[in-house]
Order: structure tokens, then C-alpha cells, then sequence
């Protein structure tokens, strides 16, 4: 005979047949309409989720602190000139570990594009309050699980690439990173001199703790994101230097920092690592390629420096056109002594390397004194600052800023 009340009581039947999705534990919601806020007011308190974190500030304001938005954040572009610019500014500034929601009223299949590639949701406005709650839910779930588009957002990795030894490059290495890190960006510079580095000089470190990877406490397979953080320094706000060493070839370090930089790709939004061609061992395009989303490729205007950074171009094409996997390159010169110490001048630079060079740093001989004050050198020097100003746009893939004459900056005033 069938119990009813033992049906009732038991353990099975008091389980629900399907797992219940409860929605966001936090949210933050940056507006730009009062329409906008208030309809998503009324699906988080018909929903019964808690109340979001709102905002309504600009998306370039200092005011807003990316490190302590919500896991979860929606993007109101609902009056943006340019909804993949103002997405592409916001993805640099937040770590990759959240997941954005963007509404906004473009339909071009290109701006559903761009923002997938750069791993953030899109939701057409205007929309009905069901289908905005069943699609926060599903990009809760692709939160929690660690999947789908979220899944793709990791840090963007810029390689800093010397074409020989002494030119420079962990110098535009820790500016750079200190610019990306100035506008918020959280960065984490790498690096890849594992002996007789400068690189605390050149960040203003009075102290710089090198971690061995003989001494790691916990087997590198065994680590995770909160673990591997632990091996790196903090050097100002927004700014973390990664530093090892070790008795082992240079090889098995690098082995190592990559894996650590794999294991860190989702907790900030730059990784810059210095590959100064004055390390042991050589970098090879194959490498770039595979762990490299740009690479800034120092040059100074002699012929052996054009000639080792034209190989080094033409091997990431031929790689790059072979594997299927596109990757960015932004020649820089540096001109490091005095213009007359070089044999060629730009234009030949850039003829005998068979394309353009958008950034070039002029030579001023306070730079090294500017260095051991613990000066920054862009911040010094208005030339050096545009220039690194027009590095980080063409990083983050806008165009350079565009300067004015003297006659157009006199009728301005």
C-alpha cells in the first residue's frame, strides 16, 4: 500500500528536482539614464536579489574605485558617442575576474562583435524585465561556473622586446607600467633579468626581494590564484613586480614566471614583462606568439639594432600567419645617446624595416639623473610624456592623440 506520509518525509522528496539559480550576491550598476536605473531597481526587488551598488559617475571619473566594484557589473552605454571605445577604456581598468554586462541601443553586428572579443556581455536596450533578469541570471552562472564569455577575459600581456642590449627597454618597460597603472589599470610588471637586474632602480624600489624557485613553498602545479599572488611585490598603487631567480638555467625560471603569469591573468588587467636583450638567453618569436597579445619592440637607429628587429618582425608575421593566432607589433626608437651617434634617422628606420614606427622617444641627457631621483621620466618631460600617452592608446587599440601646431594652441587662447 502506497504511505503518503512516509512519501512526505522522506529525504527525496523534499529535494527540489532542478538546482535554483538564487541570482547575483552583488551587483554594481553604473547609469547614465533614470529610466535604466529604475528598471533595474524593480527586476533586482520583484527577483528578491540583493540591492545593487549604484553608481552614476562617467567611466573615465577617478571617483570610481574598479578595485571594489561587485562581481558583477552592468554598464548602462545607453548615451555613449561610442560604445566599443567607452567598453574597450573600462575593460582596461577593471581585472578580468569580473563579469560586465553592457546595454546600450547600438545593433551593429560589429559592436557585438568587438565587445565579445573583449569577453563583456551585450544586451540590447530597450528590453522587457524578464529577459533582463534571465540574463543576469545567465551570466551569474557563467560567473560562478567560470565559463563562457567570462571565462575568455584575461589580462592583456605586453611584452616590452629589446632588438639588442642597452637600448632602453627596462626603461620603457617600468614607465609604461607605471602610466597603465597611474590611470588605474591594475598592471603587474615581470621581470625576465633573473641576475644583475636594475629594475628596482628603475622603479624607485629601495629594496627589491627576489623570490627563488628553488625555495617555493608550494609545488607549482599545485598553486592557485591566491597563492601565486603571494610572489609578488607591491611597488605603488595599482602596481606589482614579479621578480625571480634561481642556480638553474635562466630557461627553467622562465618556465616558471610563465606559469605564474598564467595563474595571475585574471586578477589584473596588464601583465608587462621585460624582455631586455640583455638576458641570458634568447626570445623567440614562437614564444612572443604564444604568450603575447602585443609586443612593443624597442629599437635605437643604428643598423645592427633595425636589422635583429626586422627578424624578429618578419619571424612573428610568418608565425603569426602560419598558427592562426594574430598578434600585435608597435616598433618604438629610442634615441638613447645624442642624434649624432646614430647612422640612420627615422625615415630610413622605417624604409629598411618595411613599415611604420608611431612612437619614437627623443634623447635628453637628464634622464639618467632623473632615474636615480626616483623621478619618473614621463612625468619630467612633456615629449617623453606624449610619447608613452600614444603608446598606451595604440596598446589599448585607439589612435595616437593628435598634436596641435603652435599657431592652432596661440588661437586657443
Amino acid at each position: 500500500m502506497f504511505d503518503l506520509a512516509k512519501a512526505v518525509n522522506s529525504p527525496s522528496a523534499a529535494e527540489p528536482a532542478y538546482a535554483i539559480n538564487k541570482g547575483p550576491a552583488s551587483c554594481t550598476l553604473i547609469y547614465q539614464s533614470e529610466d535604466f536605473r529604475t528598471l533595474i531597481e524593480e527586476v533586482f526587488l520583484f527577483e528578491g536579489w540583493p540591492e545593487p551598488t549604484i553608481i552614476k559617475e562617467s567611466i573615465y571619473s577617478n571617483q570610481i574605485d574598479h578595485a571594489d566594484l561587485n562581481n558583477i557589473v552592468l554598464l548602462e552605454l545607453n548615451h555613449s558617442d561610442d560604445v566599443v571605445e567607452d567598453a574597450r577604456y573600462f575593460a582596461s581598468q577593471i581585472p578580468p575576474h569580473k563579469g560586465v554586462i553592457v546595454i546600450a541601443k547600438e545593433d551593429a553586428i560589429s559592436t557585438l562583435r568587438t565587445l565579445k572579443e573583449m569577453g563583456f556581455y551585450y544586451l540590447f536596450w530597450p528590453t522587457e524585465k524578464q529577459d533582463l533578469a534571465e540574463f543576469i541570471l545567465h551570466v551569474n552562472k557563467n560567473v560562478s561556473d567560470i565559463s563562457g564569455l567570462y571565462k575568455s577575459r584575461k589580462a592583456k600581456r605586453v611584452a616590452v622586446v629589446g632588438s639588442k642590449g642597452g637600448i632602453g627597454t627596462t626603461f620603457i618597460a617600468c614607465e609604461l607600467a607605471f602610466i597603465l597603472s597611474n590611470q588605474g589599470a591594475d598592471t603587474i610588471l615581470v621581470d625576465h633579468q633573473y641576475r644583475g637586474s636594475n629594475i628596482d632602480v628603475m622603479l624607485g624600489m629601495e629594496t627589491l626581494q627576489r623570490y627563488n624557485i628553488s625555495e617555493m613553498a608550494t609545488p607549482l602545479l599545485e598553486l592557485d590564484d591566491e597563492s601565486a599572488s603571494l610572489y609578488l611585490q607591491p611597488v605603488k598603487s595599482h602596481l606589482r613586480l614579479l621578480a625571480m631567480e634561481s642556480q638553474q638555467a635562466d630557461t627553467d625560471v622562465l618556465e616558471v614566471c610563465q606559469y605564474l603569469c598564467q595563474m595571475l591573468d585574471r586578477q589584473t588587467n596588464f601583465i608587462v614583462e621585460d624582455y631586455s636583450a640583455s638576458i641570458s638567453f634568447w626570445v623567440d618569436a614562437m614564444q612572443l606568439l604564444e604568450h603575447s597579445d602585443v609586443v612593443i619592440l624597442v629599437i635605437e637607429p643604428s643598423i645592427s639594432s633595425v636589422r635583429n628587429a626586422r627578424y624578429l618582425i618578419e619571424s612573428l608575421q610568418n608565425m603569426s600567419m602560419a598558427g592562426g593566432r594574430k598578434i600585435r607589433i608597435i616598433p618604438i626608437v629610442n634615441r638613447h645617446r645624442a642624434v649624432d651617434s646614430y647612422e640612420l634617422d627615422h625615415k630610413e628606420v622605417e624604409h629598411y624595416l618595411e613599415t611604420k614606427v608611431p612612437i619614437s622617444l627623443a634623447f635628453s641627457k637628464q634622464v639618467s639623473h632623473w632615474i636615480i631621483e626616483g623621478r619618473r621620466v614621463s612625468q619630467c618631460d612633456k615629449s617623453m610624456g606624449r610619447a608613452f600617452n600614444d603608446l598606451v592608446l595604440l596598446i589599448n587599440g585607439k589612435a595616437k592623440a593628435k598634436t596641435m601646431n603652435w599657431l592652432k594652441r596661440l588661437m586657443m587662447r
